[in-house]
């Protein structure tokens, strides 16, 4: 034992901020939350998260107008400039979603005369395969909020969208509607709620796209009518920084590690 090295405070400390780096090429993990029907909760705005501080968001189509709801700013966005990027509050989305339309492209789903949310669903961007956010701050956590939407008529009841973890898993870690017809009156589709913490400055997750209405969660990714596969509305929210277990906690751990220790 006499021989072992001792390690000095500053070399210490040199390990501890390499062991907090993230890895090169690391990609967070999105945790995605089962879709939820845009109409669940009846004709309101109350399902657009107003988690954390909003960051970015987007109104997808060709024609459609900014849309504010809360403190989301949801900007007018057509493919053209999702490709080029929109940025708000220091954060840009990027996406390569090559087509868009509306405004009413895409039906009311049972918000008619609800301006504001009318304008956010009818209108979409679609045909694309991912997203990236960038200009995120490390170790904060980011909610994204997804919704989706196909109520032209129930001939659309099997459209269906997938979404991945991140930019490489070949896996759906949920998948949504774009068409519900659970009532004959509003045929409106999903949002899906994504959260991760940042641990790097960008992070990228992929979309699929089915007519068929067979994705289920957890399946392999497919993208068999990728022209579906398509964003509404999208907003990007900074939930701040992780709380970690204080140093107080740990020692209480520990030291009801070693009081069973010495019972044992």
């Amino acid at each position: 034992m006499k021989n072992l090295i001792k390690l000095n405070k500053t070399t210490i400390g040199m390990v501890s901020a390499l062991a907090m780096l993230p890895m090169a090429g690391s990609a967070a993990t999105i945790d995605w939350s089962t879709s939820v029907d845009l109409l669940a909760g009846g004709n309101n705005t109350d399902f657009i998260s107003q988690n954390g501080t909003f960051a970015v968001g987007i109104n997808g189509g060709t024609t459609t107008t900014t849309q504010t709801i809360g403190d989301s700013v949801f900007t007018a966005t057509t493919s053209a400039q999702l490709i080029s990027g929109v940025t708000a509050n220091g954060v840009t989305l990027i996406g390569d979603f090559a087509s868009d339309a509306g405004p009413t492209t895409f039906g009311d789903g049972g918000f008619n005369g609800l301006n504001d949310i009318f304008d956010l669903l009818n209108s979409a961007v679609y045909a694309g395969t991912s997203l990236t956010m960038s200009g995120l701050t490390i170790g904060n956590q980011y909610e994204i909020q997804l919704m989706g939407n196909d109520a032209r008529g129930t001939n659309r009841s099997g459209y269906m969208i997938g979404v991945t973890d991140d930019a490489t898993l070949d896996v759906f870690s949920r998948v949504a509607n774009l068409n519900n017809t659970t009532a004959a009156s509003e045929l409106s589709g999903d949002y899906l709620i994504g959260t991760f913490t940042a641990d790097a400055a960008s992070q990228t997750f992929r979309m699929g796209a089915t007519r068929a209405g067979n994705y289920v969660d957890g399946q392999a990714y497919d993208n068999s009518n990728g022209g579906q596969a398509q964003i509404n509305a999208l907003q990007v929210r900074d939930l701040g920084v992780v709380p970690e277990p204080s140093s107080t906690a740990l020692l209480g751990l520990g030291g009801l590690a070693l009081i069973l220790r010495r019972r044992k």
